[in-house]
């Protein structure tokens, strides 16, 4: 029982350095050097439409913002739809993602 517990404890040891490191590594890039995958994304010309569709077809709360060249430009969240697009969805719908998502997100979760 003992030397399973240790092997227990040792492999949560290693499983918690091995995560800390791999979240350490993105505090020394720029959000637009980190690869959108495996999030799902929209590109910048998307429609609101398009974007509130993927969200629910998608079943996701977000949706990273790319541009031509594949860089994330932005994030597109529930926050945004409720903040800056339920209540105007019939004037908003045909509007660009770029125009209502949270440009240069500071932060990756």
């Amino acid at each position: 029982m003992i030397r399973i517990n240790s092997k227990i404890h040792s492999l949560t040891s290693t499983l918690k350095n091995k995560q800390f490191t791999a979240r350490s590594g993105f505090l020394d890039k720029a959000v637009s050097q980190i690869p959108p995958q495996p999030a799902e994304q929209v590109d910048c010309s998307a429609t609101v439409r398009d974007a509130v569709h993927k969200l629910a077809q998608a079943n996701v709360a977000s949706l990273l913002v790319v541009d031509q060249q594949g860089s994330v430009i932005g994030i597109f969240t529930e926050r945004d739809v409720l903040d800056n697009v339920a209540e105007q969805f019939d004037r908003m719908a045909d509007t660009a993602i770029s125009e209502v998502m949270t440009a240069d997100p500071a932060v990756v979760y």
